[in-house]
């Protein structure tokens, strides 16, 4: 049951990597597929999947926290962007903004406006039939196709953007998302960008991991034949154990009478629904006698070189330990330079949107012009995420301590130590508040 997943299309793949975080059943339809062709087929099940574990490691890294920081020298441009994530609920529904782009390693973000709101909202990336880029990551043309129901007929909804062509089109149809916009007929809606006061395709894909092709790579991909064969090691492991079922025998195939195998010497017929048998009198265990140790150490090897791999993984293993926060960083290293790697990359696609939404609030008089325009750089802006590779409270406590205690003074003693620069403006104030305390002077003694 080999999985060739250079071959998949898009859709197929991101299918695939949904049924893998589900884990339950992932090799099932396969199965039952290859059963009614009556092709052979393995049983295999989903025991060794890391894939849920790797994805939700980079949930809680990546623009981890309640809120998104966002600076900028204009107050005007910070206050525009949180009131379009808040009328998108961007905050809401990051998790599972972050969740899609780990596993599928694509997220494309629309921005389109309302009478009075600009709103992101996440395409579905199984939707995207194809998508073009400019030499700098932007899109230039993107079709997306949507199955609908609707009073039980069901149809496809296909909406292309062009920037070459400057327009945007819908199409409502029963074909398929492979027939050409030439065969659709006429669309029920055509406008010129120029329209919503744009001349680029509001929408930006950003790629989990960019290996410079048209799709990104999700946190797993390089790693799903390795996870097929973790778990058909698995499933065979655990097949092992239940070796002993009652129809489980081992025959003598050396006494062959007209085609037919034999019971061994001693064993009636009557006993083959034991658990144990007699052979010559002498009770045999009808459980094989297996490696089962060393069976386990090749799937344990197995599971340590899926590591190596998915770095993310080993954060679930050294979490019970005694470790300080610090050698957990040294071991988390890698796993933490792969999340920094998607989030650089997600923050660069955001403050794209951003920049988007604030033309189109604009241009549709959602924004007051005074904000300024894209071309004279008046929506320059920095998106600021929380520190990934932070050490507990207790850890930044004692070098803190150790730190002043050499005479560094607290301001400096608190960055090295590892804390926010909020946390030290806080602290500051807060000591530079606190009243003095005269020290009392020491009565003159008379010599």
């Amino acid at each position: 049951m080999k999985n060739n997943y250079q071959s998949m299309s898009a859709s197929e793949l991101y299918d695939w990597l949904r049924k893998s975080y589900d884990s339950n059943g992932l090799y099932d339809d396969k199965s039952q597929l290859l059963l009614r062709l009556g092709t052979e087929f393995e049983n295999i099940k989903s025991l060794g999947n890391p894939v849920e574990r790797s994805v939700e490691y980079f949930v809680s890294k990546i623009l981890n926290g309640d809120s998104i920081n966002v600076i900028s020298d204009s107050q005007a441009v910070v206050d525009a962007i949180q009131q379009v994530y808040t009328w998108s609920n961007l905050v809401g529904k990051k998790s599972s903004y972050v969740r899609d782009y780990a596993l599928l390693g694509d997220l494309f973000l629309k921005v389109r406006n309302t009478e009075d709101k600009v709103i992101i909202e996440n395409i579905n990336p199984s939707y995207v039939t194809f998508v073009n880029l400019d030499g700098r990551g932007n899109v230039t043309e993107i079709r997306i196709d949507i199955p609908y129901v609707d009073d039980n007929k069901s149809y496809w909804y296909t909406e292309y953007w062009s920037k070459e062509e400057e327009y945007v089109g819908v199409w409502e149809h029963t074909l398929t998302p492979e027939t050409s916009l030439e065969q659709l007929g006429d669309p029920v809606m055509y406008n010129p960008l120029a329209v919503y006061g744009i001349d680029f395709v509001p929408i930006v894909q950003v790629q989990f991991r960019d290996v410079n092709k048209t799709r990104g790579q999700g946190a797993v991909y390089h790693s799903l034949e390795k996870i097929d064969e973790l778990n058909r090691m698995m499933t065979r492991l655990h097949e092992q154990i239940f070796v002993g079922s009652n129809r489980a025998w081992f025959l003598d195939t050396s006494n062959k009478q007209a085609g037919k195998l034999s019971l061994p010497m001693g064993l009636s017929k009557t006993q083959k629904d034991g658990a144990m048998i007699e052979v010559n009198g002498n009770p045999v265990s009808a459980i094989a006698n297996l490696p089962y140790a060393d069976l386990l150490n090749v799937v344990n090897n197995m599971g340590e070189e899926l590591i190596r791999d998915l770095p993310e993984l080993r954060a679930y293993s050294i979490s019970e330990t005694n470790l300080s926060g610090k050698a957990i960083s040294l071991l988390l290293a890698p796993a933490i330079q792969r999340a920094e790697e998607a989030e650089s990359n997600l923050i660069r696609g955001i403050e794209r949107v951003d920049e988007i939404a604030l033309t189109l609030g604009v241009a549709n008089g959602i924004f007051p012009s005074s904000l300024g325009t894209y071309e004279r750089g008046s929506f320059e802006h920095s998106i600021v995420p929380n520190d990934m590779r932070a050490l507990p409270i207790d850890e930044k406590a004692q070098g803190l301590t150790y730190l002043t205690s050499a005479g560094i003074p607290l301001s400096v003693a608190m960055q090295l130590a590892g804390f926010t620069q909020e946390e030290i403006d806080l602290t500051t104030k807060e000591v530079q508040a606190q009243p003095v305390s005269p020290v009392p002077l020491e009565p003159v003694v008379n010599p």
